[in-house]
């Protein structure tokens, strides 16, 4: 499960087939992981309100801006601020998993390039 926040339309629709894919990637891989009685309901108010516990360390960015980087309880991510707007926002859920190196996050991430 995953959040974007892109804060420019135009910008949207370049990032829009890239972020669908990799959506559909992650879905794919996790087919069949998820307990009986789905509720996406449920389970978007918990990734936010998880999210909202997350622990944002705030660096100057290398261009314009601030990185901020931000880690909850089972949540990773990442945002871009300019003149204290968000410009994009990317959050995960983590989900180690014993058997592989990386979480999905990262997984996720690398669906991108």
């Amino acid at each position: 499960m995953g959040l974007d926040i892109v804060s420019c339309s135009i910008a949207y629709l370049n990032l829009h087939r890239k972020l669908l894919k990799s959506y559909a990637l992650e879905a794919i891989l996790m087919e069949g992981e998820d307990e009986d009685g789905f509720n996406g309901l449920d389970k978007a108010k918990s990734f936010l309100d998880e999210a909202s516990l997350s622990m944002d360390e705030k660096h100057e960015s290398v261009g314009y801006g601030w990185d901020h980087r931000l880690e909850g309880p089972g949540i990773l991510g990442s945002s871009l601020t300019y003149q204290d707007q968000v410009i994009h926002t990317a959050l995960f859920k983590n989900i180690p998993d014993e058997n592989q190196k990386m979480s999905i996050y990262r997984q996720r991430r690398s669906f991108r390039m």
